[in-house]
């Protein structure tokens, strides 16, 4: 019996080897065909597909672009077929708006052509636009200027019947000037309607009962010193007191001497 089982069992182990010698190749000859496509797909793909991402293009040096302006930069880049990708801005007071002043890649490196750059330009001097002013109160204008950048420059006071005391009248200069920061803004402020002095201006030669209804009109005494209310002939204002130039305080009284 171990004789023939030994035979049953070395004839079984032979014919399963043959068959799967004709398996093997078999699977083999299915299977080449398959390679063989895979490959010539990889070629293509490498040949193809590949150098539009990874930009297999001519390596170039990138040129120097800042101090041009856009329109001349890229024109240099359309020129290297490079192309501009994008641009940003930058407040900068000694370039003037729309040129270059930085770029990436920077000058010199190496790029490859069909890549995209990207420029910075000068957005030039920064400028502030004069905010409305009349009628704030000094203290509140101050520091309004002061924490939006700008300077207090000098402070007028005038009488004024219709804005309040310590309140801006108009500024120098007016609202919605574009100044630089840090430009100083002149302020006239009201100091009420008696106001806190005025300085007296030279009314000499100037008609004299004409100066002394202007002057009353303005809210002013006014005293003709040696007035004849008979007289014909129009008189002059020979001078006056206070004198011209000097302060005087509210609408006080003015004298004017005829001649």
């Amino acid at each position: 019996m171990s004789g023939a089982w030994r035979t049953v069992r070395a004839k079984a182990r032979a014919a399963w080897e043959a068959q799967g010698g004709r398996m093997r190749t078999l699977l083999l000859h299915r299977a080449l065909p398959v390679l063989l496509g895979l490959i010539a797909a990889l070629g293509i793909f490498n040949r193809v597909v590949m150098p539009r991402f990874v930009r297999q293009g001519e390596e170039i040096r990138m040129p120097d672009l800042r101090g041009k302006t856009r329109p001349e930069a890229q024109q240099i880049l359309e020129g290297l077929s490079l192309s501009l990708r994008d641009t940003v801005t930058r407040v900068t007071a000694d370039i003037p708006r729309g040129v270059v002043i930085d770029q990436d890649p920077a000058p010199e490196a190496s790029i490859k052509t069909d890549r995209g750059v990207r420029l910075v330009l000068s957005r030039g001097r920064e400028e502030l636009k004069v905010p409305a002013l009349a009628g704030q109160t000094l203290r509140f204008t101050r520091l309004n200027l002061g924490e939006e950048g700008y300077a207090v420059g000098d402070v007028v006071r005038a009488p004024s019947r219709e804005v309040p005391r310590d309140c801006v009248i108009a500024s120098d200069p007016p609202a919605g000037t574009l100044v630089e920061p840090g430009r100083r803004i002149h302020l006239l402020v009201s100091d009420g309607p008696e106001g806190r002095y005025w300085i007296m201006p030279d009314l000499r030669n100037q008609d004299l009962r004409l100066t002394a209804e202007r002057l009353r009109g303005a809210g002013f005494t006014v005293v003709i010193d040696d007035e004849d209310p008979f007289e014909i002939r129009p008189r002059r204002v020979e001078a006056t007191i206070p004198r011209p130039g000097d302060p005087m305080r509210g609408t006080g009284t003015v004298h004017l001497i005829g001649g």
